[in-house]
């Protein structure tokens, strides 16, 4: 009988570790690109993307956002710096990070792009696009691409977002379904 970890274990975690040095040798940003599909046309997701109540439905549980400044946020995202204390399992403090909404120009393609150009006291650069694309089926190609440099914190908070990010968006999706009822349903 074998006890420990098998070979196939090994190898992962050696993968991990090796990703690991080579962050921490470049102290580089990392990025993030995950996507997935709505079942929702563009523009009825985009009023829900602009609503920091949004936010706080497909960050839940992992993650909650506490206002701090302004103490009360906005019904709708607008451009500016937003102070957030950041809420691990919506129970454990885990450090503060503006979130800085941004709206980049129309480039003409059809895609609506919010951007959350954000940093805190424990990640240097927290750069978050979102983009939405109408489907020819009245559908929303739905994408997160994140930028990541936390110094140190780099590895840790790239783990932490490759799950995060895929959490939202089953919650996006749950959401969507249910024609955007927050109340209805657990996601």
């Amino acid at each position: 009988m074998h006890i420990g970890p098998t070979p196939s274990m090994k190898r992962s975690w050696l993968e991990l570790v090796q990703i690991r040095a080579e962050l921490l040798a470049r102290d580089d940003d990392v990025r993030i690109d995950v996507a997935t599909i709505l079942d929702a046309p563009a523009e009825r997701v985009w009023e829900e993307v602009r609503k920091p109540a949004a936010l706080d439905h497909v960050a839940s549980p992992l993650q909650a956002f506490v206002p701090i400044d302004p103490a009360v946020p906005p019904a709708r995202w607008e451009t500016g710096r937003y102070l957030y204390r950041l809420m691990l399992f919506e129970r454990i403090p885990i450090g503060t990070q503006y979130i800085g909404i941004e709206f980049p120009p129309d480039r003409g393609d059809g895609v609506l792009r919010m951007r959350d150009n954000g940093s805190g006291d424990r990640i240097r650069m927290w750069d978050h696009m979102i983009e939405l694309t109408p489907r020819a089926d009245g559908r929303t190609d739905y994408r997160d691409t994140v930028e990541i440099h936390a110094g140190l914190g780099t590895f840790t908070a790239w783990l932490f977002a490759q799950f995060f990010y895929r959490h939202r968006q089953r919650r996006w999706r749950a959401l969507a379904a249910r024609g955007f009822d927050y109340g209805s349903g657990a996601a």
